[in-house]
């Protein structure tokens, strides 16, 4: 629609979904913006009733599904563990050490 209507203000809304077409009647809200506004059900065939039901289910189930294969993909692309820094703190003083030994020795060794 061009304009929101007025709050209140009552309409027949036709939806086209994949469970197929439900009509019902809409009660129109408080408008968010110019081409936004949000309404409420207030009669609803029971048929039309379980589409929406089914509609509202499967999209949350889809969306469960894609937030479980996102938190999968993650984990798989998780780099390996970190090693701790006292695993760190060792390596840095056994390089130092075998740094330290070899400048030792070739100062010791070589010839002047």
């Amino acid at each position: 629609m061009a304009n929101p209507l007025d709050r209140g203000s009552r309409a027949n809304l036709m939806f086209l979904t994949a469970s197929g077409p439900f009509l019902g009647e809409a009660e129109m809200l408080t408008p968010v913006s110019p081409t936004c506004q949000p309404f409420r059900f207030v009669a609803l065939e029971e048929l039309a009733q379980r589409r929406l039901r089914t509609i509202i289910e499967s999209s949350l189930h889809r969306g469960e599904q894609e937030w479980i294969e996102k938190y999968r993909a993650a984990l798989d692309q998780e780099a390996a563990p970190r090693p701790s820094f006292l695993r760190v703190a060792l390596r840095a003083v056994f390089i130092t050490l075998c740094l330290g030994s070899t400048l030792f020795l070739v100062h010791l060794y070589l010839p002047r």
